[in-house]
């Protein structure tokens, strides 16, 4: 083989390297805008904890989303150094007035409130950490996140490409032993 010939050789397989890395940076992309919006709560599934005058039981929220399971979560004070790394809160008791500011993000126009934002633990801009692994149509990685003074933590999570379009189909705490699977009709189930 010609030097002439090596030498296009190696600059074509370099320019294949660059564009497969350039289309994994982008999936990586896609999925973290993703992340909010997969890990939030139905709107009425919030005023139903919201408004019950006795707190719901799990089992009457059907759509067990990670945002919901997040804030559900027993938290005792002997949890391992792993569950404290995927969930903990940043004092000592937060206020209920706090945590659904964060979240449900609503703001007043007159009397009315307008959430603007999708109902979720996870914002886009409380986001400190991502990671993404891109095999095929599948996708897994980590993402942390971090609200000041209030929570931080971090999730895994599996997402599938159908169609040039990426959805997360999975979110999994480990240390907890929590596994939500999102069917088809976009609700999240947990597997047991």
């Amino acid at each position: 083989m010609s030097r002439i010939a090596r030498a296009c050789l190696i600059l074509t397989s370099l320019c294949a390297l660059r564009a497969a890395a350039a289309e994994t940076d982008d999936d990586a992309r896609q999925i973290r805008q993703l992340i909010p919006a997969a890990a939030a709560m139905r709107k009425a599934d919030m005023e139903k904890l919201a408004t019950s005058p006795k707190t719901p039981s799990e089992t009457d929220i059907e759509d067990k989303s990670l945002t919901l399971k997040l804030f559900g979560m027993k938290l005792n004070k002997d949890r391992t150094e792993e569950q404290l790394e995927e969930y903990k809160t940043l004092t000592e008791s937060p206020r209920a007035s706090d945590l659904a500011a964060e979240i449900f993000r609503a703001r007043r126009i007159g009397s009315v409130f307008i959430t603007l934002s999708p109902v979720t633990a996870i914002h886009a801009e409380r986001i400190t950490g991502f990671t993404c692994e891109v095999d095929g149509d599948t996708a897994r990685g980590t993402v942390s996140y971090k609200v000041p003074e209030l929570y931080e933590g971090k999730a895994n999570y599996v997402a599938l490409r159908k169609d040039d379009s990426w959805r997360i189909t999975e979110f999994l705490l480990p240390a907890h032993k929590i596994h939500l699977i999102r069917g088809e009709d976009g609700k999240w189930t947990e597997q047991k």
